[in-house]
């Protein structure tokens, strides 16, 4: 290990043809890989770090020693990171030891003794050379060290991006001006607008839905047509339900039969008497499941509970289809009675409030816009047939309108809190990075 230079030793030569190579280096890795590993060949050094400050004055790690990559976030660049925060910038080199800088201590990163270079870079950038090794650093290396950590700045400032270079230029009188001007566009407020689409649906609309597990025959009304109170709307199939009747019409009339023969019977054999009551029970069991068929079976015709307009798919699709208990055939609705269906696209989850405001376009007359005011949204969003995750929107007509047939579509502008333009164009980039890079 060298301790001391002098112009008669070879290693001057060596501190020489490094100088050269910092000068004559390219790019700012080349200018680095001198800094951290050559020139440890000259003055010995067991850790070497290079950093350079951003344009926002945070310290960034251009290289490790004996490290081709670097983690920005790893525990050793975080501790480099707060230590390098910590030395100050304008006293020129500075040699310290652990324990020497209060709490911060660094036994487990790196050797004892610190050699710290700042560098000041043009533009007003600054950064630093931290080297560490066991033993002391001796007055002749830290000598030749500020001369190679001059001229690396000299370097780097050329490589480096001249952000704050031409800070004069930037603030000149015509600059100044565009300056003002793009602030003012940028902080203008407007108002966050959320695109969507759209759809006019019954409100409170009445499901008409199968009471009981069969076939379905016929559907007897059109999609859009008008229905009564009363009026026969679906027709299962009811072979079944009309066999059950009749097995239990026939298990009446035995049972009835059988009591009537019994009670002839228990004139002439009083021991016969106490079967009368038993047969009893049976007969009124016997007329209950009869009532309980017919019941079944008057349940395959399906009437209509209120006035309205049916809402239902193609009817062919329905003829021969199986149903459950419960599932739902069609809707009766009032086409008088209507609101708004909006699927706002997760993102623009923000807009979403009670009373917000905003405008229909629809698909038939896209040149006029109807006023709508939220009434509520589901806060869960789900999954729409578009394959889109989006807020469920229902939003009520602010005016009157005699266009409101069921079924049109369009698009609904809801309209969010205002906020300036420059966070309203990065909004979707911002949202996109922290989706895209997990930033």
């Amino acid at each position: 290990m060298k301790k001391s230079l002098s112009p008669s030793e070879p290693a001057a030569v060596e501190t020489f043809i490094a100088l050269l190579r910092i000068l004559t280096a390219n790019t700012t890795p080349d200018v680095s890989l001198v800094i951290l590993n050559d020139l440890r060949q000259i003055i010995f050094s067991e850790q070497s770090v290079l950093i350079q400050e951003t344009l926002l004055q945070r310290p960034h790690i251009l290289g490790v020693s004996n490290l081709t990559e670097v983690e920005q976030t790893s525990a050793h660049s975080i501790w480099i990171k707060g230590l390098y925060k910590s030395l100050p910038h304008n006293k020129g080199p500075i040699q310290t030891s652990n324990g020497a800088l209060g709490d911060i201590q660094w036994g487990k990163f790196a050797p004892s003794n610190l050699l710290f270079l700042p560098l000041n870079l043009r533009g007003g950038l600054k950064g630093g050379i931290l080297m560490f090794r066991k033993v002391p650093w001796t007055d002749e290396d830290i000598k030749v060290l500020s001369l190679v950590g001059d001229v690396a700045a000299t370097r780097l400032g050329f490589l480096s991006r001249p952000e704050l270079g031409n800070l004069k230029a930037i603030l000149s009188r015509k600059k100044a001006v565009v300056a003002l001007f793009l602030l003012i566009v940028f902080i203008f407020p407007v108002r966050l607008v959320s695109v969507a689409p759209a759809e006019i649906v019954p409100l409170e609309p009445l499901a008409v839905a199968s009471s009981v597990q069969g076939v379905v025959r016929k559907v007897r009304v059109q999609a859009n047509s008008s229905v009564v109170k009363g009026q026969l709307l679906v027709e299962l199939d009811d072979t079944d339900q009309k066999s059950r009747v009749e097995v239990a019409r026939q298990e009446v009339e035995v049972a009835q039969t059988e009591l009537k023969r019994i009670g002839l019977m228990g004139f002439q054999d009083p021991s016969m008497r106490f079967r009368i009551s038993e047969l009893e029970g049976l007969v009124q069991i016997k007329q209950l499941e009869l009532e309980r068929a017919l019941g079944e079976s008057q349940r395959t015709r399906i009437n209509a509970d209120r006035d309205g307009i049916a809402i239902v798919s193609d009817t062919l699709d329905w003829e021969g289809k199986p149903v459950q208990v419960g599932e739902r055939i069609l809707m009766i609705a009032d086409p008088s009675s209507t609101a708004i269906r909006v699927s706002v696209p997760a993102q623009d989850g923000p807009v979403l409030a009670k009373e917000t405001e905003g405008k229909l376009y629809l698909d038939s007359e896209p040149w006029t816009g109807r006023r709508l005011r939220v009434s509520y949204w589901v806060f869960e969003p789900e999954v729409t047939p578009q394959a889109i995750v989006a807020y469920r929107v229902i939003a009520d007509w602010m005016e009157s309108d005699g266009s409101r047939r069921i079924g049109l579509r369009g698009t609904a502008h809801l309209y969010g809190p205002r906020l300036p333009l420059i966070l309203f164009v990065l909004r979707r980039p911002i949202i996109w990075l922290r989706q895209t890079f997990s930033l």
